[in-house]
């Protein structure tokens, strides 16, 4: 399925998806509805820019997360769905993702898609092809 950005749950390790970085020797062969990958998934903390989301993001960003998504709690989470067709950066802008977890026994799959139209129509692409803590 391709989605907005979701984050679904906290690890304390981290992989960025970014150009100049590290790969990462775990890479997900899987290409769900034969969907090409962006890029390879890059090592934590692998270039400045992922050390320093690390270092001065992460922190609060898995505070954040734990006090309001807890594995343990109900979530109410009708103030922060997204709907994608409104989602649309207003400039040409590079884009850095970050895996930070997640807390099902589930395959998670993170893509987009520029034209619009799901998986189906236009030019979708995966991110995280099998996204797994």
């Amino acid at each position: 399925m391709i989605l907005p950005l979701a984050l679904l749950g906290v690890t304390p390790k981290v992989a960025a998806q970014t150009p100049g970085g590290v790969a990462s020797p775990v890479q997900a062969i899987a290409r769900p509805f034969g969907l090409d990958i962006v890029a390879p998934v890059m090592l934590a903390g692998s270039d400045a820019k992922a050390a320093s989301f690390q270092k001065d993001v992460l922190p609060s960003v898995t505070s954040f997360l734990n006090s309001k998504l807890s594995e343990t709690k109900k979530v109410n989470d009708a103030a922060m769905l997204l709907e994608p067709s409104r989602l649309r950066l207003l400039t040409e802008s590079d884009v850095r993702v970050y895996f930070v977890g997640e807390g099902a026994g589930f395959n998670n799959t993170l893509g987009f898609n520029t034209a619009g139209g799901g998986v189906t129509k236009g030019d979708a692409k995966l991110i995280f092809p099998n996204a797994s803590s």
